[in-house]
């Protein structure tokens, strides 16, 4: 769940880079509360990044470790 949030604000973020990059002139003007849901989102992100960041901690702790077999 933490590592999907942290994908999807990323994906969020770039879309909007880009639209602003391709289309917009350098420039693009994001409403963030256009239907009140900015007090959420002041909360819901930074959760969403730091489940995001703690998930990706915990996984690193399941990958393989880099062991010298050449010899076994």
């Amino acid at each position: 769940m933490g590592i999907a949030c942290l994908v999807a604000n990323s994906v969020i973020l770039y879309i909007t880079f880009l639209w602003a990059y391709l289309f917009n002139d350098y420039t693009l003007s994001v409403s963030i509360n256009s239907i009140g849901e900015a007090h959420i989102e002041f909360i819901l992100l930074p959760t969403t990044i730091i489940l995001g960041l703690y998930s990706i901690k915990k996984l690193i702790v399941y990958l393989p470790k880099k062991s010298n077999t050449i010899l076994e």
